[in-house]
């Protein structure tokens, strides 16, 4: 489990660095952070993904909505089971 959200925070990373790239948005030095929350009942599993990322304040705030948009579509995050919730969080001030 340690590795499924480590795997989905740069997942989350990469795809928005493989945007930036194709649009010359220079994206520049990132930060994450990932935390997992289990089930408290029934099976254990995964219920709960938080990923807080801080990105540099440099990049252009129309430029920010792609990033983000794409940050949400990476193939981690699309191949999980809908019952894990995910929470990404992006806070442009680095």
């Amino acid at each position: 489990t340690d590795l499924l959200v480590t795997a989905l925070g740069t997942c989350v990373l990469t795809t928005m660095a493989i945007v930036a790239g194709r649009h010359d948005i220079a994206l520049g030095a990132a930060a994450g952070k990932v935390e997992k929350h289990m089930t408290t009942t029934g099976v254990r599993r995964v219920e709960l993904i938080r990923i807080a990322l801080k990105l540099p304040a440099s990049v252009p705030e129309a430029d920010r909505p792609r990033l983000e948009q794409a940050g949400h579509r990476c193939p981690v995050q699309l191949s999980l089971h809908p019952d894990v919730r995910v929470e990404l969080t992006f806070d442009w001030s680095l």
